[in-house]
């Protein structure tokens, strides 16, 4: 099993360690064994788990910015998203819609900063608790129920990046209707 995870690794570039190896359903656990030690015979097909671990690597701190916090690497500087909007009458009513509470700070920028931080907060607890539930579910990697979860989780995933994509990309194209849109 060792050389069979080595193999996979130098293929892969997965570390052994993050690798997990299924016979029928089972798993096979021994890493001294041979192949036909583990009874796998040859022409049987394996299934490979590879399971992420931790990084161990410290995040890195950011510097301050000019209000005195440090920005979330790679999130967008809530005042320069404020004056975006500021300057967007179209911005303005799309987040009216979507965002009610961060609309209502749009004149005070430190009430803005501390809304734009609980939304981005709160995003990313969704996302935490999405990844466990995915961490979850991939425990059985042969329960179909399981693997139709994860598999919606991705498809909704997807959808809303795409939906950011657009804003991003097409904002003038992208309007989400609080309502089914009219009918001509």
């Amino acid at each position: 099993m060792q050389d069979l995870k080595a193999f996979v690794e130098h293929e892969t570039r997965f570390p052994a360690d993050t690798q997990n190896f299924f016979l029928n359903g089972r798993p096979l656990t021994t890493a001294t064994q041979t192949l036909e030690e583990a009874g796998i015979n040859d022409g049987e097909m394996l299934a490979v788990l590879i399971r992420r671990r931790a990084d161990p690597a410290p995040a890195r701190r950011s510097q301050p910015n000019a209000s005195g916090s440090a920005p979330a690497q790679g999130a967008p500087d809530p005042e320069a998203v404020r004056q975006h909007v500021l300057g967007n009458p179209q911005a303005q009513e799309d987040l009216r819609g979507a965002r009610p509470e961060l609309f209502a700070a749009i004149n005070d920028s430190a009430r803005w900063r501390q809304a734009f931080e609980m939304g981005r907060r709160q995003e990313q607890e969704a996302d935490r608790e999405r990844q466990q539930q995915i961490a979850l579910l991939n425990e059985d990697p042969f329960n179909i129920e399981a693997q139709k979860k994860i598999e919606e989780i991705i498809r909704q995933d997807r959808v809303i990046e795409n939906l950011q994509h657009a804003y991003e990309h097409n904002p003038e194209g992208t309007y989400i209707y609080p309502s089914p849109p009219p009918s001509y």
